[in-house]
């Protein structure tokens, strides 16, 4: 049997309206293709989390369920002190040709962060798109979402682009790199990080090193 993922919505919250804002998310995953990306959800109501054969009442749970990605968490991936400069910049590589193939496709993934990154040799997945959209959908009220630290700073007013994306990948290449003496990451990395969302490079120009 193959292992799965499950997120169970929070029981006060409705879980009509959810159900619709989590099917958009999955129909927008599958539309991706490629590596990269975790596989589009399946969404259904079920009964209240109980033990095997002890369901009991109407099916009111409403569950997302993906396959499982192997590996461990971006940020379990960073405290790993046996790897090196170039172990680092390939697996930010394989990250960023995801995140760029996000923007391209007009896709915003809103909560880049430690722990929607699952890495597993040098390939990393992003997972949970809970609260993606796509560029031009009306989010004027979306204010202060994400994880801190890794949104970018016009997230605070409701503005969000591929560029708040490429902040938050400069965040996540800030903590994987850390302080160091390569010079060029660094450049690139505080290009990412710029207050001026026009100014963040695309993410696949990060330099590559065999540091």
């Amino acid at each position: 049997m193959s292992q799965v993922a499950a997120k169970l919505l929070a029981p006060d919250l409705d879980a009509d309206r959810w159900r619709r804002r989590w099917t958009a998310q999955a129909e927008l995953v599958a539309g991706l293709g490629g590596e990269g990306c975790i596989s589009a959800a399946s969404i259904f109501l079920g009964a209240v989390p109980h033990r095997a054969g002890a369901a009991t009442g109407p099916a009111r749970s409403l569950y997302a369920v993906t396959p499982w990605v192997p590996g461990r968490t971006f940020a379990a991936w960073c405290a790993d002190g046996s790897l090196g400069m170039s172990d680092r910049t390939a697996v930010l590589a394989d990250l960023a040709r995801t995140v760029e193939r996000l923007g391209d496709r007009g896709i915003v993934h809103r909560d880049l962060s430690p722990g929607n990154v699952i890495v597993d040799g040098t390939t990393a997945t992003v997972i949970d798109f809970g609260i993606a959209i796509r560029v031009g959908d009306d989010v004027r009220s979306d204010r202060h979402l994400g994880t801190e630290g890794f949104a970018a700073p016009e997230t605070s007013g409701g503005t969000w682009s591929p560029a708040a994306d490429r902040w938050s990948f400069g965040a996540l290449c800030r903590l994987a790199v850390g302080p160091g003496d390569n010079e060029s990451v660094h450049r690139f990395i505080d290009r990412l990080l710029s207050d001026r969302p026009d100014d963040r490079p695309p993410p696949t120009d990060i330099p590559r090193t065999d540091l």
